[in-house]
């Protein structure tokens, strides 16, 4: 529109300009009539253009509108806002240069810690003094941040619309618990309650004998999606919905040892779960001015269901337990990341980039070293980097 009225003026401008320049300058009447005929012309379509842009009609409403390419030529990641945009974009608001489509991969190591609702590996109950008084202590597995990996590659096309692939993986060990009894009257409880029974180790142990338990969590989330970017004032939005693949296993061990070192009791909680479900998520990203920087965020959800297997073996002198449990379950994911990104756009539409984040995730009724109920949280820190073009 504004291209258009410029256009009209610059005509009118030069029909002026061939005027003659003097009124006694002789001119024909043919030329005389065609010149103030394509001057009325003229004057008829600024008229028109003057009353379209008075009354708003035709004219563009601010605010999320959909990437036009015969509009709006190289404007950002198959997206735009009702600015007509030209040329090269200037700032870091552009997933893919100034292309409106392309391939996008990246990678990213997540420092992780876990936490459970209650994931207490050993109970001890000693009997002290001569009244006798009683002494429970229970103590719960302490684990460290462990980095873990995560992938994913993606395509946006013309219109914004694309697909992604994601995978993420956690693989770490406890800090085995260890236990020296100084008193001849020590009762040792493990795993004493749990669904798939009341199998586990109680027993009375000599003066100098030990108890060590172990715990490992495994965590896989594989994620195929279709994603859709919006562009609205300088934010970049991507929502993305899709399936989502969960494998989740827990192995708890226990063992009683007596003063000589041999084994008096032997138990085993493992416990797993895999699930598919649907899964939604939002992702933002807003330039800081026309710097480099961006600050990024996001939120995920999935519903899961699938089937946990659970399986206790319980070994004491001259008796073995066993107990198993497969069942149906449904477990809820939801996750939220922030952070701050760089972004450089490189030769050929391209743009890469590095972030720094924060993240957590919450997976509810995971289960624990002894339980298979109580929900798992993970707090991390990361670092993201990638490639668009």
């Amino acid at each position: 529109m504004r291209m258009s009225i410029v256009t009209a003026f610059a005509t009118l401008l030069a029909v002026a300009m061939s005027l003659p320049a003097r009124a006694g300058e002789p001119v024909s009447s043919e030329a005389w009539e065609a010149q103030q005929a394509q001057i009325k012309q003229l004057e008829n379509e600024l008229a028109a253009l003057k009353s379209r842009l008075d009354s708003g009609s035709g004219v563009k409403q601010a605010g999320y509108v959909e990437y036009d390419s015969a509009a709006a030529t190289g404007t950002t990641s198959g997206f735009s806002n009702a600015t007509e945009v030209t040329g090269d974009c200037g700032c870091n608001d552009c997933d893919f240069g100034c292309h409106p489509s392309g391939f996008y991969a990246g990678g990213a190591a997540v420092w992780y810690r876990p936490f459970f609702e209650d994931n207490i590996g050993i109970t001890r109950s000693t009997i002290v003094g001569p009244g006798p008084s009683i002494v429970t202590e229970s103590t719960s597995f302490y684990y460290d941040y462990e980095v873990t990996p995560r992938v994913w590659l993606g395509y946006v096309a013309d219109g914004g619309l694309g697909m992604r692939g994601q995978y993420w993986q956690f693989d770490a060990q406890a800090k085995p618990i260890a236990l020296q009894d100084g008193n001849a009257f020590t009762l040792l409880a493990v795993g004493a309650n749990n669904a798939a029974g009341t199998l586990g180790i109680v027993q009375t142990s000599a003066d100098g004998a030990a108890e060590v338990a172990t715990h490992s969590l495994k965590l896989e989330i594989a994620d195929l999606e279709v994603t859709k970017r919006i562009y609205g004032g300088y934010t970049t939005m991507v929502f993305s919905g899709g399936a989502r693949y969960v494998q989740m296993e827990q192995d708890f061990r226990a063992t009683g040892l007596a003063p000589n070192a041999q084994v008096i009791g032997l138990y085993q909680h493992r416990l797993t779960y895999e699930g598919v479900g649907p899964t939604v998520a939002l992702d933002l990203r807003r330039p800081i001015g026309w710097s480099p920087l961006s600050l990024i965020g996001g939120a995920r959800g999935s519903i899961l269901f699938g089937s946990t297997d659970q399986l206790i073996v319980s070994e004491l002198p001259g008796q073995i337990g066993v107990g198993i449990r497969e069942e149906e379950e449904v477990m809820s994911i939801l996750e939220t990341q922030f952070g701050l990104e760089w972004a450089y756009h490189i030769a050929a539409n391209g743009r890469f980039f590095v972030s720094g984040v924060i993240e957590a995730q919450l997976w509810q009724n995971a289960g624990s070293a002894s339980l298979d109920t109580g929900d798992l949280g993970l707090i991390g820190f990361g670092f993201n980097a990638g490639l668009a073009r």
